[in-house]
């Protein structure tokens, strides 16, 4: 059979790609590590990974990775295959990312890619046993063996990044964005609980029967990743309550001063993780309901139509007003802590913090 004869332009660009393909999933891994703040959050299965954790195990998966596909010579020779390999990492985590927003989805698809596997060597298995007793025996020569290995991996993960590519696309856009993640689910009896509630606190007890680990003999055997994710609970929970997007929440190391932060870019609340490594279930749930409460005032300064003169003018409006004014000037305590303990939004955030905080413990001490 004569061989095909590529363009003279596309044969170069192979030539001059191939070498650059192995970077692809390095470089990829190293900016879902380092440039944004990842953390890896499935609510569904209440499982929470902390940023650095995420690094170790791409780094663990990429390598064991890069081990099993190299033991297979064949699968490199051809440009397609070894481009599709190479992006099979990058699909894989993307699709980790979209499972963040669509657990479901991302099961499907995985179920998808396993139904493909199977299908495909069963119909392998049965197109040897009506091989020919001649054409057979070309299979027990090793050179053979590997050709066809090769060939059948590389028709694998070429499915696999067809399988994955909408989930991969829709992963990648979610991770750009830093798009928040779904609002949790919330029963009819719930609801009906928090609109004939003015307070919401029948519905704050009836949703925190749900989960535990807040009383202080629990929470100091608990690690960071798992206080986050009873933390991440009480945010949803706050956030329904207030009305507001959903936020998330993750760890890092604040400046010295600051205990926790609220980021309205990506909407994200962030907990210094030696505070919360060391600090008392109250005190971080008063850091918490803080936050929370400044994610609100950045959603009402947002929802207002500010070319409304009522909202200009309107006594109902002077505390918005305040806000807006103080975010677009906002005094840092690390500049001046005065004025910036004294301003509008932080006074509201700590009143709100102060009698959240002993809803939240009145209750558990009262298990």
């Amino acid at each position: 059979m004569r061989k095909k004869i590529k363009p003279l332009g596309l044969e170069l660009l192979e030539l001059l790609t191939k070498p650059l393909l192995f970077f692809i999933p390095v470089v990829f891994m190293v900016f879902v590590q380092f440039v944004p703040y990842t953390n890896f959050y499935i609510l569904e299965l209440d499982l929470y990974i902390h940023r650095y954790g995420c690094g170790i195990l791409l780094a663990i998966f990429y390598v064991i990775y890069t081990y099993l596909m190299g033991k297979i010579e064949d699968l490199y020779e051809d440009y397609s295959r070894a481009l599709a390999v190479y992006l099979l990492p990058v699909s894989f985590v993307l699709l980790g990312i979209f499972a963040q927003y669509h657990f479901k989805t991302a099961l499907v698809l995985l179920g998808l890619c396993i139904l493909t596997t199977v299908s495909f060597c069963v119909l392998l298995e049965c197109a040897k046993k009506r091989m020919p007793e001649n054409q057979r025996k070309k299979l027990a020569n090793k050179s053979f063996q590997k050709h066809i290995s090769g060939c059948t991996l590389g028709f694998l993960v070429k499915a696999y990044n067809i399988i994955l590519l909408p989930a991969a696309l829709i992963g990648g856009y979610c991770f750009v964005t830093q798009m928040p993640l779904a609002r949790p689910s919330i029963g009819e009896a719930n609801l009906a609980v928090f609109e004939t509630d003015a307070d919401g606190e029948n519905f704050k007890i009836e949703y925190m029967e749900q989960f535990s680990g807040l009383s202080e003999a629990e929470w100091q055997n608990l690690n960071c990743g798992e206080k986050i994710t009873i933390l991440q609970k009480l945010v949803n929970l706050e956030t329904t309550c207030l009305n507001i997007n959903p936020v998330k929440i993750a760890s890092r190391r604040l400046n010295m001063s600051a205990l926790g932060e609220y980021a309205n870019e990506g909407s994200l609340i962030y907990i210094d993780y030696k505070f919360l490594a060391t600090a008392k279930a109250d005190e971080c749930i008063r850091v918490i309901c803080h936050e929370v409460r400044h994610a609100y005032q950045f959603y009402v300064v947002e929802m207002l139509d500010w070319d409304n003169e009522q909202v200009q003018r309107g006594y109902f409006y002077r505390e918005a007003r305040r806000w807006k004014n103080e975010m677009e000037n906002y005094a840092s305590g690390d500049d001046d802590f005065d004025k910036y303990y004294q301003q509008a939004m932080e006074v509201d955030a700590r009143d709100y913090a102060v009698k959240a905080s002993e809803f939240y413990m009145d209750y558990i001490d009262s298990k």
